[in-house]
């Protein structure tokens, strides 16, 4: 009923400066499909407001498509050019269209917006406030463009000393904040994170300054910005290797966003990075022989190797947020409930195993993994828009690598196994190659815990190994601009984010990940006393990477005391290298025998 317009209408603005946009939409929309009987000022408001909440979810088509309707009704009007108010309700549909074409990335549109924008600003008398949104959007425009150091230039050409309004929102919150996310895109984190707190001082300082609750007007409810900054501030200190910090500030930014399955993603990063014991480097060049105790016949060489004490574990309660790996469990488990991890799917499959067992090798990955892998409905991502079906697959693959490495570090291999199961039949998506590495690596150690060596040696191929990358595609800046007037997420395609650099102790290359994969597959032939394997496996991967890991020498070591070949345990202790007459007697052993890499599913039938 049209008499309950007005009504309707007052209900959608105060839900959309209360932020509840989904709540506004729902009014608006029932307002919209009888815009016919409405009066024009009223159809126009509507219009203009749906436009402005469908930007704010990220739906910039919806948003074109209410503004063109906004403006055929302002264009069919007799009052349009004598009407001051619709002149304004039309510079305000500029801006709105402006900013669905900024979220599309379609620079032609936008431009040609912007152009727009300015001659209806001069109608409507508000050439100050279109001169600060133009500045932004062609800021941001650049910034989408990945011309990060024109950005910068440009928005430190935009004019802050206009008195600002104790009700309107603080443009030097967006400045800040936009200056962040530029040097966020150049690779400059710490400086990134300095201009967000910069921004949240800001934030805090037009929040004091605004007037007593009585006195403040219904617009000033939505000028807090602090939880996009706080989100934004946590991303950079978490690259910024401040991990404590991105976890203060993350778990104060979820509850604003529970839903967000990247947030809580990040959470557990920075979980496990404030968690895991900063051992540096790995040491490759300091001795093993850290010192030696004792005199004579009782004289002993202490190692130098700091394992990782996984018997450690809070005692408080994994509810309480605090950065441990009990806490990143749970993050790992609110992901992959909110981006739907087909369990029930896997279940239903008479061929697939149990979530607790594992088959190497067997199965259709491909098959299973396109079942159930896109949820019903795009998960939401609020500040940003919602997840695309690809951003799904990586949200999920990424969260099942860290629970598997959270659930070893917990002592818990059934969980772990089922996660890296889980994320190896996921590989047949175009995901980064990194991933797949992982995967092996996490579920072989799973089963060496859980006592099934032999699984373990089928998995440890290292021919199964053919591309390490750390970065995938993605159409998107990392960090969120916050910005009335600046768009998160853009949907054709932008060009590439430089690959970022890759963590400490991780394989640069794929000769260093096969290296590994048969430094494991040693340890495996040692845990069936195999030694001569064990032995072959070392000599293979320090012919692929010149130098083992303090973890390969250490096992050298092992197997050279368990053989009683006590000459060469002094060359390992004080020079981290093989014997050079080990190396050569082995090596021709191996060219005789020509077995080159070993084959891990014949490993097992010399037992």
């Amino acid at each position: 009923s049209t008499e309950y317009a007005y009504l309707y209408y007052n209900y959608a603005v105060v839900s959309y400066y209360q932020r509840q946009y989904r709540s506004a939409i729902n009014y608006l929309n029932s307002l919209y499909q009888c815009l016919e009987p409405i009066e024009e000022n009223l159809a126009v408001k509507i219009c203009v407001l749906l436009a402005a909440c469908y930007c704010a979810i990220q739906q910039p088509n919806k948003a074109l498509s209410v503004a063109n309707n906004g403006e055929k009704i302002i264009s069919g009007s007799a009052l349009a050019d004598k009407n001051e108010e619709m002149s304004v309700y039309k510079f305000r549909l500029h801006q709105y269209k402006t900013i669905a074409y900024l979220k599309q990335n379609n620079t032609k549109g936008c431009k040609r917006e912007l152009r727009l924008l300015g001659t209806a600003a001069m109608h409507a008398g508000s050439v100050s406030a279109s001169g600060i949104i133009s500045s932004f959007i062609r800021t941001n425009l650049e910034y989408l463009k990945r011309n990060s150091r024109k950005s910068v230039k440009m928005l430190s050409n935009i004019d802050l000393t206009t008195k600002r309004d104790n009700n309107a929102e603080s443009m030097e919150t967006f400045f800040y904040n936009n200056m962040g996310c530029c040097h966020s895109a150049m690779g400059k984190p710490a400086l990134s994170l300095f201009y967000f707190h910069k921004a949240l001082e800001f934030n805090t300082a037009a929040i004091r300054e605004s007037p007593a609750l009585q006195n403040r007007s219904l617009r000033s409810f939505s000028m807090n910005r602090c939880s996009e900054l706080l989100y934004n501030a946590g991303i950079q200190a978490l690259h910024a290797g401040q991990s404590r910090c991105a976890f203060d500030a993350l778990i104060k930014a979820v509850h604003v966003y529970p839903m967000n399955a990247r947030l809580w993603l990040r959470i557990a990063e920075s979980c496990v990075a404030s968690t895991v014991a900063v051992d540096g480097e790995s040491n490759v060049t300091s001795m093993l022989a850290n010192a030696t105790v004792g005199v004579g016949a009782h004289r002993k060489s202490i190692v130098n190797y700091s394992s990782d004490k996984r018997s450690e574990m809070t005692s408080s309660s994994a509810a309480i947020p605090e950065p441990s790996f009990d806490f990143a469990a749970l993050c790992v488990k609110n992901v992959l409930h909110i981006v739907g991890w087909p369990e029930k799917q896997q279940g239903q499959q008479q061929s697939t195993p149990s979530k607790f067992d594992f088959l190497p090798g067997g199965g259709d990955e491909e098959q299973q993994s396109n079942q159930g892998d896109r949820p019903k409905s795009p998960p939401p991502a609020p500040p940003s828009g919602a997840l695309r079906n690809r951003d799904v697959r990586h949200v999920r693959c990424a969260a099942l690598a860290i629970g598997s490495y959270v659930a070893l570090r917990l002592n818990d291999p059934y969980t772990a196994l089922h996660y890296s199961q889980a994320l190896l039949s996921h590989q047949a998506q175009r995901l980064a190659g990194s991933l797949k590495y992982l995967g092996l690596m996490y579920a072989a150690e799973a089963l060496v815990a859980l006592d099934r060596v032999p699984d373990a040696m089928r998995l440890l191929n290292p021919d199964k190994i053919a591309d390490v990358s750390i970065s995938v595609i993605t159409n998107s800046p990392s960090p969120p601009a916050t910005s009335a007037e600046s768009s998160e997420r853009s949907e054709s395609p932008v060009p590439e984010i430089p690959p970022p650099e890759p963590p400490k102790n991780f394989p640069l290359s794929v000769t260093e990940a096969r290296s590994n994969i048969l430094v494991n597959l040693a340890v495996t032939h040692c845990l069936r006393s195999d030694f001569d394997r064990a032995r072959r496996c070392l000599i293979q991967a320090c012919q692929l990477v010149h130098q083992l890991p303090q973890q390969g020498l250490l096992l050298a070591l092992y197997i050279e005391l368990k053989e009683g070949r006590l000459e060469n345990v002094h060359s390992l202790l004080y020079y981290n290298q093989l014997p050079s007459n080990y190396i050569q007697t082995n090596n021709s052993n191996n060219n005789n025998s020509n077995s080159g890499t070993p084959d891990p599913v014949k490993t097992g039938s010399r037992i």
